[in-house]
């Protein structure tokens, strides 16, 4: 799969979100202190409504929600309650779902600008 490359990282220490921090007018190699910034990759898919899915965002499918991971060489989902939706789909120990264009996912927030959303 061909897809965009870019980011977006969290400043922990302002706890605000920049975006497109690798175009050449947003760069700065401030960005590179992972003390002070979380790196963010877009996973190169839009949810049902056409917003960019990121890593460390929270989505919905279904009715189950999760939130965006990355494992190395592909995005998956963490589910939330994933007990529940094991066990609604009779999978023993089933932990993460493969993040894919065709899906109805939409993203409802992200696990730093929205905590709350993983206590659902």
């Amino acid at each position: 799969m061909n897809r965009e490359i870019k980011f977006r990282a969290w400043n922990k220490g302002t706890k605000t979100m920049h975006y497109d921090i690798l175009h050449p007018n947003n760069w700065s190699f401030s960005f590179l202190n992972k003390e002070v910034f979380d790196w963010l990759e877009f996973t190169g898919l839009k949810d049902k409504e056409g917003v960019d899915i990121y890593e460390g965002d929270v989505v919905v499918e279904n009715g189950f929600s999760g939130f965006v991971k990355y494992l190395g060489c592909s995005f998956m989902i963490e589910w939330i309650g994933i007990d529940v939706y094991s066990d609604l789909l009779g999978w023993d120990d089933y932990k993460r779902g493969k993040v894919s264009q065709g899906e109805d996912y939409e993203v409802l927030g992200n696990i730093f600008q929205n905590p709350e959303l993983l206590d659902k």
